[in-house]
């Protein structure tokens, strides 16, 4: 497959279902993102599997630090970069208000705003 056609199917989840995901996927994923590259090839990722209880204890802890601190961690890097010039400034903020729209969020609702 070629990296044009890689860009075509990519999607981009922020949501997802209630439902358990088989233990044969998760492994599959898992194997397949070992091959993923990173930066400078350190590969500096840990990754822990929970479900059950576990998992519901997580999802808890996440809500506790959301509530205390809604706009989570600073990231090592910016998302965007700093001083974003027009027309990306601009292209990016109506991206935003389009897709807030489209879920019936209005600009003045910051708390619906923020990740469930």
């Amino acid at each position: 497959m070629s990296v044009i056609d890689l860009l075509h199917k990519r999607i981009s989840v922020r949501a997802f279902l209630d439902q358990p995901v088989a233990q044969d996927s998760v492994r599959a994923l898992l194997d397949a993102a070992r091959w993923s590259p990173s930066g400078g090839n350190v590969q500096p990722w840990k990754v822990i599997v929970v479900s059950g209880a576990a998992r519901d204890a997580v999802i808890q802890q996440a809500a506790v630090a959301l509530q205390r601190n809604p706009q989570g961690e600073a990231g090592a890097y910016p998302i965007y970069p700093p001083g974003l010039q027009e027309p990306y400034r601009s292209r990016r903020a109506q991206m935003g208000e389009d897709m807030y729209a489209l879920m019936g969020i209005s600009r003045e609702n910051k708390a619906a705003r923020l990740p469930a």
